[in-house]
């Protein structure tokens, strides 16, 4: 199953921008999971829901890597966890997958970099 993951941190943010990036790249998702919460840390409800939904052969669309994690020690918990689950990533916006069974030391390198520059974002 293809799952979509939209995130949005306000409530005068909407889904629009994220729901069109997925049909402009041609997916069309089975289930998609909208939370309007902050990405300070992945303890947030629809996200908890939608990891312990994903089973291996399923794909994960996020729009951009910020709209998952805001920082690296998550971002490298969701990704190993959907890996080891043989669960693909697909990042939209930085055009990154992450292949269920795959280990490529300089996708993980970029998406280090990034998910780190996504935390500088970050108010603290």
């Amino acid at each position: 199953m293809q799952y979509a993951y939209i995130r949005v941190s306000s409530a005068d943010q909407n889904t629009a921008r994220q729901e069109e990036a997925l049909s402009k790249a041609g997916f069309q998702p089975d289930k998609i999971c909208v939370e309007h919460a902050s990405a300070k840390d992945t303890n947030r409800p629809g996200l908890q829901e939608l990891l312990g939904q994903l089973r291996p052969g399923d794909t994960l669309l996020v729009h951009s890597i910020d709209r998952l994690c805001r920082n690296m020690s998550d971002m490298c918990a969701v990704t190993t966890r959907l890996r080891d689950q043989g669960v693909t990533l697909i990042f939209l916006k930085e055009q990154l997958t992450f292949s269920a069974g795959t280990n490529n030391p300089m996708q993980e390198l970029q998406l280090h970099m990034m998910s780190h520059s996504a935390s500088l974002n970050e108010p603290y």
